[in-house]
């Protein structure tokens, strides 16, 4: 592996480099690159975006002077540009050969300092509440909890049916912090910034939402729908009913609890039609509370 200087147009093998501190003023050039890897907290790699990249480079449209990749001295880890790193590797072997630029820079020691540098480095770059979700989930958060809780019930994630993949489940981790929390305001945001720390309260009533949500996709035969656009509505909608002290002194007052309810959102009696509306949702419960009450008070 070989180091240019930019500057100076000087080469000089890396190995001369490790002994040596590196310089922040320099860009240094590659042609081998295995030598780096991906940062644990960085976002999961998307192939659409290498198949991109290794396409512009295979027709002369990528610009090696205007792309520069961080990486982290010490470590050698990817701190932004692990896309275009993978893109180059698989460009390679179709006879690209074109060098790749890259700045070193000194990664903080914590892991929180590091995941913040990634996000900061990375901020406006398309990255999706997914790629903020990867980058700030560890084995001991509420987020890890989050993704535990949604791969154990069915309707909280999906399962690729074939492939050599076939089985591997991925969360939908809105949807499982909608029946944990039922705030798109406070789970839209702290799923963004990494700071998503539900109630001892919330997360003890999760599987009762959960529950009382599975038998409203029943009664309104929305269960027949392998995938339910607006359940995320659905949730929030319900959960604002769940909550409220009136509306819940009512349920219990009907001979069989909920599960009465559900006679009153029967499809042609109740709007089910589709729409992601939590106020909406919570309107169409509210009426069939109030329906099945002035029957059985």
């Amino acid at each position: 592996m070989y180091i240019i200087d930019v500057r100076n147009n000087k080469q000089k093998s890396d190995t001369i480099m490790e002994k040596k501190k590196f310089d922040k003023d320099k860009i240094y050039r590659y042609t081998d690159v295995s030598g780096f890897t991906f940062h644990p907290k960085n976002r999961e790699i998307d192939q659409r975006n290498v198949k991109q990249f290794k396409q512009m480079m295979l027709n002369g449209e990528y610009d090696t002077e205007k792309s520069v990749i961080t990486v982290d001295y010490a470590t050698k880890q990817i701190y932004d540009g692990q896309h275009r790193i993978e893109a180059y590797k698989q460009a390679q072997k179709e006879g690209y050969n074109q060098e790749i630029r890259v700045m070193y820079i000194e990664a903080p020691e914590t892991l929180e300092a590091q995941r913040k540098l990634i996000n900061d480095l990375n901020n406006g770059k398309h990255w999706n509440i997914n790629d903020r979700i990867h980058s700030f989930i560890d084995d001991d958060n509420d987020l890890r909890k989050l993704e535990k809780f949604c791969l154990s019930h069915p309707r909280l994630y999906k399962e690729k049916k074939n492939g050599k993949n076939k089985g591997e489940r991925t969360a939908f981790m809105r949807r499982g912090a909608a029946v944990i929390t039922g705030d798109p305001t406070y789970y839209k945001r702290t799923l963004y910034d990494g700071t998503f720390r539900p109630s001892k309260e919330d997360w003890a009533d999760a599987e009762n939402v959960y529950n009382e949500v599975m038998g409203i996709l029943k009664a309104t035969r929305l269960d027949n729908q392998s995938d339910i656009p607006a359940l995320e509505g659905i949730i929030n909608g319900w959960y604002s009913i769940h909550n409220d002290t009136k509306l819940s002194k009512k349920i219990n007052a009907l001979p069989n609890k909920v599960k009465t309810l559900y006679e009153f959102m029967d499809p042609d009696t109740m709007d089910v039609r589709h729409t992601t509306s939590k106020e909406q949702w919570r309107d169409r419960f509210k009426a069939a509370v109030e329906n099945a009450y002035k029957v059985y008070a």
